[in-house]
């Protein structure tokens, strides 16, 4: 569980690989500490459920990250992911999808 906030959260970043790749994503913040949670450990009846199945089926899909991420859940590796808002709709997104680099107009802020 993440104790601090993401150094990005609060601020638009590009999405640098997978489905929503050129894209701009505003980095809300570790999923995990919005939560209270691991996405992992979300019961399956959480109002968050098909956030987070929608989120693996595109790491299917895009066979991104998959290999690392579903041969060893122990890892630290697999909460790695932060709560988006790409086009004002929620998304959970490994941080490996996003660009390093803030928006332009955001640096400043």
């Amino acid at each position: 569980m993440h104790k601090t906030s993401h150094p990005l959260a609060g601020k638009t970043v590009k999405i640098i690989a997978g489905e929503f790749k050129g894209k701009e994503c505003y980095i809300v913040d570790w999923y995990d500490k919005i939560v209270g949670m691991c996405f992992l450990d979300e019961p399956q009846n959480s109002g968050r459920a098909m956030l987070i199945v929608e989120y693996m089926e595109r790491l299917r899909d895009e066979n991104h990250l998959m290999e690392d991420l579903m041969f060893d859940w122990d890892e630290p590796v697999i909460d790695e992911v932060v709560y988006t808002k790409i086009d004002n709709l929620g998304k959970i997104m490994h941080v490996d999808q996003l660009s390093k680099k803030v928006k332009e107009d955001e640096k400043n802020l």
